[in-house]
């Protein structure tokens, strides 16, 4: 599953778990619900002001998009990352760099946790 995919399952479950439809959801975010079908698809990439949008309307910080559903927030730095990494041209680079940052991720949180 890409990048995309899994942050799109992520938002469809809140979306289905809190009972918001796509168009309340598409009229909060200032798009149609056809697009909220594609963010929640992987079809088309969520842009990073709109995704602290759904973090704010759901309730959960934006790490839970990320699937780190205990993260309390993501600073200016995290959340320039995760821009950076969303707006990268295909994803056959953004991917595997996802991907390197969460094998980071893992070894330092295991260090920290021995």
């Amino acid at each position: 599953m890409s990048f995309d995919e899994e942050l799109g399952a992520r938002l469809r479950k809140i979306r289905q778990e809190k009972r918001i439809s796509q168009d309340c959801l598409g009229q909060w975010l200032g798009v149609t619900f056809q697009q909220i079908q594609k963010y929640e698809s992987g079809a088309t990439r969520m842009p990073a002001e709109k995704l602290a949008r759904c973090a704010v309307m759901f309730g959960v910080p934006v790490g839970y998009f990320f699937g780190d559903a205990n993260a309390d927030h993501l600073d200016e730095k995290s959340l320039r990352l995760a821009a950076a990494i969303a707006g990268l041209p295909s994803e056959e680079i953004s991917r595997p760099l996802y991907q390197l940052v969460l094998a980071l991720y893992r070894v330092n949180s295991m260090r920290t946790a021995a």
